[in-house]
């Protein structure tokens, strides 16, 4: 599965895809940001999957928690996004 998402690094929320496969969620970001980034989350150091509120009010955000730290992202599709990854 390929989605529109954006990845919050820092203040800066970067534009990309993110692909979620049986085995991992990678994010490539677009080529126009400032920033740039490639994140690659093994789904089985995946410890919790928290889906939020972006803005307080819009239901597409979704936060992956592993041991080492916690990735937010802003997605489309995000309630097909957590039945992949519930599975």
């Amino acid at each position: 599965m390929v989605v529109k998402a954006n990845f919050k690094k820092g203040f800066e929320a970067l534009g990309g895809k993110l692909t979620v496969t049986s085995e991992v969620i990678c994010f490539r970001s677009h080529k126009v940001n400032i920033q740039s980034a490639d994140v690659s989350i093994s789904l089985s150091d995946i410890q919790n999957v928290i889906p939020y509120n972006s803005l307080g009010i819009v239901p597409n955000g979704l936060k992956i928690v592993t041991d080492k730290r916690e990735y937010k992202f802003v997605v489309s599709e995000r309630d097909k996004i957590l039945q992949v990854l519930q599975k």
